[in-house]
C-alpha cells in the first residue's frame, strides 16, 4: 500500500541521512505552516536536509545505528529532523530567525500569558455584552467603550474560550508567536567523540559562565548573611568588623595602637581637607559677588 511504502521510504531514508551527515538537531516544528518549512528548506538548500514522519518510524530506524540509540529516544512528539556537516548553532540560528503571528483559536491551549491595557477600545456600546461575557469592567468615555482596569485575557496553560477569541478578534490582536524551535543537539555523530545535549547549550559562551558564576556567588553571599551561615564570605566580613571595632576601640583609649593612630591622622587629613575645600568655595562666591558689583557700578 502507499502508506507501508511511505513508512519504508521514511525509515531507509533515517538511516541514508544518519550516515551521510556528521551532525543532526531535532527541532519541534508544532503550528510551524508548511510555508516557513519550504522557506527553511530554500535557505539551506545544498547545506542540510530535512527529515519528517512519523516519530515512532524515525526512532525505530535509528535504534537500529550503535551512534543513534542515546539521540533517538530524544525523538518524540510532533518533531523534525536536520541532518547537516554547518555547525549546530548555525542550525538553530537559521531554523529559528523566521516566525510569524498566529491568531487564537477555541479549544487551544495558550502558551502565553496576554494582557489587554486599560483605556479606551475604539469600540461603540453595541460591543458591551462582548466585554460582560468575560466580566470586563467597561465605562462609556466619548461614545466609545474603555476598559477601566487591565485584563489578562490569555493565561498560559488555560484553555481558550470562544468569547476570548472574538474579543482578540475585534481588536486585531494575533498574540501567539510561532517558529521551529531546536530541541536536541546530535554533534559528531559518526564518531567515537559524538555528543548529545539540548540546543539552549548552544547558546552558553565564557561570558555569559563567568556571569553566572558571578551572580551565583552573590547569591551565596547574601543567603549566608541573611541565616548567619558560617563560610568564607561571611567569616571574611566578620573578622573585618572585628578588626574595625578594635581600631575604633583603641582610638579612644589613652594608649592607641599604630593602626588607631593611622585611622585617626587619616580623619584628621580628610577633615582639614575638607575645610580647605570649603575656604576655597567661599573665597569663589566673594570674588564672583566682588566681580558683579564692580559691572553693576560701571
Amino acid at each position: 500500500s502507499v502508506q507501508s511504502a511511505r513508512k519504508t521510504m521514511i525509515f531507509e531514508r533515517s538511516k541514508q541521512l544518519a550516515s551521510k551527515y556528521s551532525n543532526v538537531l531535532i527541532f519541534q516544528k508544532t503550528y510551524v505552516p508548511k510555508s516557513i518549512i519550504n522557506q527553511l528548506k530554500s535557505d539551506l538548500s545544498g547545506k542540510a536536509e530535512f527529515l519528517f514522519g512519523k516519530s515512532s518510524i524515525i526512532r525505530k530506524s535509528l535504534l537500529s545505528l550503535d551512534s543513534f540509540k542515546d539521540l533517538s529516544l530524544q525523538i518524540k512528539d510532533d518533531i523534525g529532523l536536520l541532518f547537516s556537516d554547518l555547525s549546530p548553532l548555525e542550525l538553530k540560528q537559521t531554523i529559528e530567525s523566521i516566525s510569524y503571528n498566529s491568531s487564537a483559536k477555541a479549544g487551544q491551549i495558550s502558551t502565553v500569558n496576554y494582557t489587554i491595557p486599560a483605556g479606551p477600545t475604539n469600540m461603540g456600546v453595541e460591543n458591551t455584552s462582548i466585554f460582560q461575557s468575560l466580566d470586563i469592567a467597561t465605562k462609556v468615555e466619548k461614545g466609545q467603550l474603555s476598559i477601566t482596569n487591565d485584563v489578562m485575557i490569555l493565561n498560559k496553560g488555560k484553555i481558550i474560550t470562544k468569547a476570548v477569541v472574538e474579543l482578540l478578534k475585534k481588536f486585531e490582536i494575533k498574540p501567539f508567536i510561532y517558529s521551529a524551535l531546536a530541541k536536541t543537539v546530535g554533534l559528531n555523530m559518526n564518531s567515537k567523540n559524538r555528543e548529545i545535549f539540548p540546543a539552549e547549550y548552544l547558546g552558553i559562551n565564557l561570558d555569559r559562565i563567568q556571569e553566572s558564576v558571578i551572580a551565583a556567588i552573590e547569591e551565596i553571599k547574601l543567603v549566608s548573611f541573611a541565616q548567619n551561615i558560617v563560610n568564607e564570605f561571611t567569616v571574611a566580613k566578620n573578622v573585618a568588623d572585628a578588626i574595625r571595632e578594635d581600631i575604633l576601640v583603641s582610638a579612644s583609649s589613652s594608649c592607641p595602637i599604630d593602626e588607631a593612630k593611622i585611622a585617626m591622622e587619616s580623619k584628621k587629613n580628610e577633615v582639614v581637607t575638607e575645610e580647605k575645600k570649603e575656604e576655597v568655595k567661599i573665597e569663589e562666591e566673594v570674588k564672583e559677588e566682588s566681580e558683579a558689583d564692580d559691572i553693576d557700578m560701571e
